[in-house]
């Protein structure tokens, strides 16, 4: 009887901490992002009127709040996607944040957003 109660209340813990929702990511900053790694990025984008306009708009704008990813975002990409993480944000992302209307981002524009590094060469 008690290995039956047991497993019941296993059951029971397992169901509710599945169900329950997932904590709310903060953010970290964008002088964290550069100090960990993106320092090319960081720099590049300061120069911008994404840094520099009347709304500032920092990493996290765009990649997700950091909290949940910043640590795995390199080395496992698809647990910092589940933690929010955006890799490449869309132009929808854009507007969806309040800083362009709807159609108004292009490509190009995305594309020149910050520098990235160059790509290590493969071994």
């Amino acid at each position: 009887m008690r290995r039956i109660i047991g497993s019941f209340v296993g059951i029971m813990a397992l169901g509710l901490l599945s169900a329950a929702p997932a904590m709310a990511q903060t953010a970290v900053g964008s002088d964290k992002c550069a100090k960990a790694c993106h320092k090319v990025q960081l720099s590049s984008w300061a120069a911008t009127k994404h840094a520099t306009g009347e709304k500032k708009v920092d990493c996290e704008t765009c990649h997700g709040k950091g909290s949940g990813f910043m640590m795995v975002h390199q080395k496992d990409k698809a647990k910092a996607v589940a933690a929010g993480f955006v890799a490449k944000p869309e132009k929808t992302t854009c507007a969806a944040a309040g800083c362009h209307k709807a159609g108004e981002v292009t490509d190009a524009m995305i594309a020149k957003v910050h520098e990235h590094k160059p790509p290590k060469p493969k071994a």
